[in-house]
């Protein structure tokens, strides 16, 4: 079978979304503006790649971007790499998305091809991805022949039934515990409605790593008002937070498409004990309120390397989902520019 393909910087966001969707593996790491707001805030290049077989009918497609990898270093790294146009990668998660599961290798290998061609094209030094975790048929084989260095990883992801009371109760009983005391505890739950919201969350999440997080906010304000604008409003994410008293002590980011909600950025507080287990189980409850399918946790290492990322699946595992494998990979195009790139990020 011959295939065609298409490669594109833009695309009509219905068109891009509704084929998305007739796969059941697609989720809105994959959708038409997830990148939007990293193009608006850092000058990348959206790449969509469409696969179509004889009959042009679209078989595979992937959304991609190009940026710049050496844009949190020094001011002369960051002239340096503008000027000699180093350090790019391309990078996506949850894709390809392939609509031909009998062609699947075959269109996978062309897709693959392709983003090589644009790396010599646009000298592009990296390429990073990572496969869709409901798509059982990518295999590490796959990316160990074509020379990509590749890292095991896993989801726990949630078959949601159709009542919240029946998931409370097949929970282990010590969070039902944890959330029973949360609520005690006068912890309350909400979606973010507002933009103020996501600036409130943005402290929270950088008040633990920085000393001044509102700067880091007033440096990332286009990239917020671009989510605000291209995510929110759209409807491919939402915000879940937590308060003890009316004071925001958690959140966790959500992309919610195709009858799937992946939980993304997660932040706590250790104020309350019960905090995490009070959120994740309200976010679960209004995915199962709101007619959703599925609740990816989102990643985990299967190897832990060190306590943290022991805990992080430790607590990822408690919520009865089903443990699915998927892969993280990536590839040095070019290994002199990169070498380049890396001097750079040590000025």
């Amino acid at each position: 079978m011959n295939f065609t393909v298409t490669i594109e910087n833009q695309v009509n966001e219905d068109d891009w979304d509704a084929s998305l969707i007739k796969s059941k593996h697609a989720t809105a790491f994959q959708s038409a503006n997830f990148f939007k707001p990293d193009q608006i805030a850092n000058n990348s290049k959206p790449i969509f790649i469409k696969i179509f077989n004889q009959d042009e009918k679209l078989v595979g497609q992937l959304s991609c971007i190009i940026n710049n990898k050496i844009k949190k270093s020094s001011t002369i790294s960051k002239f340096l790499s503008n000027q000699l146009n180093l350090g790019s990668i391309i990078h996506w998660k949850h894709g390809p998305i392939i609509h031909d599961q009998i062609n699947h290798q075959k269109i996978l290998t062309l897709i693959f091809a392709t983003l090589e061609k644009i790396c010599k094209e646009e000298h592009v030094e990296m390429i990073k991805g990572t496969s869709p975790p409901l798509d059982l048929n990518f295999c590490e084989s796959f990316f160990k022949e074509h020379n990509y260095e590749v890292i095991p990883w896993k989801s726990y992801i949630i078959n949601l039934p159709s009542s919240s009371d029946d998931f409370f109760a097949s929970l282990h009983n010590k969070i039902r515990y944890d959330i029973r005391k949360g609520i005690k505890n006068n912890l309350s739950f909400e979606v973010a409605s507002t933009l103020e919201q996501i600036n409130e969350f943005g402290l929270l999440k950088y008040g633990k790593r920085v000393d001044d997080p509102s700067k880091i906010l007033d440096q990332g304000k286009d990239a917020i008002k671009s989510a605000w604008d291209y995510h929110f409003k759209k409807g491919i994410r939402k915000l879940f937070l937590v308060r003890y008293n009316g004071e925001l002590i958690g959140g966790v980011n959500a992309l919610v498409m195709n009858n799937i909600v992946c939980h993304t950025t997660v932040v706590n507080s250790s104020k309350i004990m019960q905090g995490g287990s009070f959120l994740t189980w309200n976010s679960i409850k209004w995915a199962i309120e709101n007619n959703y399918l599925f609740l990816d946790l989102g990643g985990a290492n299967p190897n832990p390397k060190d306590k943290k990322e022991e805990g992080i699946d430790h607590y990822k595992s408690k919520w009865n989902g089903i443990e699915i494998p998927f892969f993280r990979f990536s590839k040095i195009f070019n290994k002199k520019r990169s070498k380049v790139s890396g001097l750079l990020r040590r000025l």
